[in-house]
C-alpha cells in the first residue's frame, strides 16, 4: 500500500508541477490547432448571411466577443483599424457575436463604428464548435481554411503577437 501511495503521490506531483510550470503562458491548449476550419454560417448584424468557406483563398481571423467583455470593447477598435489595412491584400476578419441580446451588439457595434462584418451568435452553436471559453478569443485561419493560430485575452502583448502572426500568414 505504501508503494501505490508514493506512485501515485510522484503522479500527483508531476501533474500539479506540469500545471504550474504551463500557467504563466497563459495560452491553454490551441483547440482545431492544424484542422479545418469548421464551416459556419451566421446571420450579420446588417442582414447578411456569411458562410467561413466563402472565404476561402483569403487569411481570416474570427474573433468571438461579448458586450459585457470589457476587454473585447477595447480591442475592437484595433481589429478595425488592422481589417482597414490589411483587407486589400486578401485579409477578413469575421466578428462573431455571442450575446443573448442582439439589439446589445448592434449598439456597441455602432458606437465604436466598426467597418468589419459583425455576425450574431445568439445560440452560441458556432463558438461551440471552435471550443471558445474566453471573451475575447481570436482565431487565425490560413488561406486554406486551416486553424493556425488561436488567442484569449486580449492586451498589448496578445495584440503583437496575433499582428506578427497575421503577416507571416498574408506573405505565405
Amino acid at each position: 500500500m505504501r508503494q501505490a501511495w508514493s506512485e501515485h503521490s510522484r503522479l500527483v506531483l508531476l501533474l500539479v508541477t506540469g500545471c504550474l510550470v504551463a500557467a504563466p503562458s497563459a495560452q491553454p491548449a490551441v483547440p482545431l490547432e492544424g484542422q479545418r476550419a469548421p464551416d459556419f454560417v451566421l446571420k450579420s448584424l446588417n442582414g447578411d448571411n456569411l458562410r467561413l468557406s466563402e472565404f476561402r483563398g483569403d487569411v481570416v481571423m474570427i474573433n468571438f466577443w461579448a458586450s459585457w467583455c470589457g476587454a473585447c470593447r477595447d480591442e475592437m477598435p484595433i481589429l478595425d483599424e488592422v481589417f482597414r489595412r490589411y483587407k486589400p491584400i486578401g485579409f477578413k476578419l469575421l466578428s462573431v457575436n455571442i450575446d443573448d441580446d442582439r439589439e446589445r451588439a448592434v449598439q456597441i457595434s455602432q458606437s465604436l463604428g466598426v467597418s468589419f462584418p459583425v455576425l450574431y451568435d445568439r445560440r452560441k452553436k458556432v463558438s461551440r464548435k471552435y471550443e471558445v471559453t474566453r471573451m475575447p478569443s481570436i482565431i487565425l485561419v490560413d488561406r486554406e481554411g486551416v486553424v493556425r493560430h488561436w488567442h484569449h485575452g486580449y492586451d498589448r502583448a496578445t495584440e503583437e503577437r496575433y499582428l506578427q502572426q497575421l503577416r507571416a500568414l498574408l506573405r505565405e
